[in-house]
């Protein structure tokens, strides 16, 4: 499987109480097939469950 980095900055940060909400963007054209896409550097206490794509 290929690995592409994509460079996704921040772009919004919505700040909670108990969390923060951090919005990055990005654009990565693909070829069909299945890929594996890197987005860094995150934070080391990212909790995986949190992650949209």
């Amino acid at each position: 499987m290929d690995t592409a980095e994509i460079d996704a900055p921040v772009v919004d940060v919505t700040v909670y109480p108990d969390r923060a909400r951090v919005t990055r963007r990005g654009c990565l054209r693909l070829a069909a097939g299945q890929h594996r896409v890197r987005v860094a550097p995150l934070p080391l206490g990212l909790r995986r469950d949190s992650v949209r794509v």
